[in-house]
């Protein structure tokens, strides 16, 4: 047995490509011991056995048309949401993922400003 199998797997599972990638990164950086595998669907997600990871970052979406699945696995489920006020939230743990971009003046420049900069 590999090294890999004894390390804690997350499920990251949304249909946003980009958000995914993005929180698969922001996670690794935070604790590189873990593997992290995407899916795009809950399906997808069931076809490669599902139980083996220790949680799933699932978007608010799936979560809502899967509610029966996620229940039974609410200790396991991180819901990801685009507001701290969605009336749609499901009774379990949320993150959520709001874009914050900079302001326009700063989107031709060659360096970002810092905190006290801004």
């Amino acid at each position: 047995m590999t090294v890999q199998n004894h390390r804690p797997k997350i499920a990251i599972i949304d249909p946003n490509t980009l958000a995914t990638l993005g929180l698969k990164q922001l996670l690794l950086n935070m604790m590189p011991i873990v593997t992290i595998d995407t899916f795009g669907t809950l399906a997808e997600l069931e076809a490669n056995d599902a139980d083996i990871y220790a949680h799933y970052f699932v978007s608010l979406d799936i979560v809502l048309a899967n509610r029966a699945y996620f229940v039974e696995r609410r200790r396991k489920t991180i819901v990801l949401t685009l507001s701290l006020t969605d009336s749609t939230q499901p009774n379990m743990p949320t993150v959520t993922a709001r874009i914050c971009p900079l302001p326009l003046k700063y989107y031709n420049r060659k360096s970002f400003p810092t905190a006290k900069s801004r």
